[in-house]
């Protein structure tokens, strides 16, 4: 239903609605990840959840389903923190959205102000949201970040720039750096905290000593 109301609504044709739900509802890949136990199954309905309720706030000018489509979208980004840029493509949208919008010219202002302002509480919500838990981590933690892991995607971009062509080894310099790190500091282990500023850390030197290696890695690994 949601794939149908966003066909129809991106287009304005209902065919297309038609098609993008029959191309949901029989999905091969989405069949199979409904019976994983994955946050991706989470993190999509939330996330299209919320974006169904956004626009229908918008273009009907209520403002709770617009602050309901914010709270979605925030449970989305802490279930994957992939969505944590989402406000910047909300404010996108919410810009189309209120320049095209169909509305007689007595009341074409009023309604778009409205819509406006709607829109934009619904996307301090969402950074309210995002916020508060980069401040709950930088407290509890010690990181400056949504989640652990969102040092491991530098860090593997790092570690494909300095193995260019035998992108197989990645794994084992990140293996290296933590195996490093125990032994400079005499220990067996090493906690979340630790490891996610280690990650973070040899990230930042790679970039520093050749910048245009990682770049390169980066590029590379967006086109294969």
């Amino acid at each position: 239903g949601m794939l149908y109301f966003l066909g129809k609504r991106v287009t304005g044709r209902e065919s297309v609605g038609v098609i993008a739900g029959l191309l949901g509802a029989i999905s091969v890949t989405g069949t199979m990840l409904s019976c994983l136990v994955l946050s991706d199954t989470l993190f999509f309905f939330l996330f299209t959840s919320g974006l169904v309720l956004f626009l229908k706030g918008i273009d009907e000018n209520r403002a709770w389903l617009a602050i309901l489509s914010a709270l979605l979208f925030g449970y989305a980004t802490l279930t994957r923190t992939i969505g944590q840029f989402w406000p910047l493509a909300m404010l996108v949208i919410l810009i189309v959205l209120v320049r095209h919008r169909p509305r007689p010219v007595s009341t074409e202002a009023r309604n778009r102000r409205s819509a406006l302002r709607i829109g934009l509480v619904a996307i301090g919500l969402v950074v309210t949201f995002e916020g508060t838990w980069l401040v709950r981590n930088n407290i509890v933690h010690g990181i400056q970040a949504m989640a652990f892991i969102s040092a491991g995607g530098h860090a593997t971009i790092a570690a494909l720039s300095l193995h260019p062509g035998d992108e197989g080894n990645y794994q084992q310099t990140m293996d290296k750096w933590v195996s490093e790190y125990l032994t400079a500091h005499n220990t067996t282990t090493i906690s979340p905290e630790e490891h996610f500023r280690l990650l973070r850390d040899k990230a930042a030197a790679t970039f520093a000593s050749n910048p245009s290696a990682m770049l390169k890695a980066y590029a590379n690994l967006s086109w294969t």
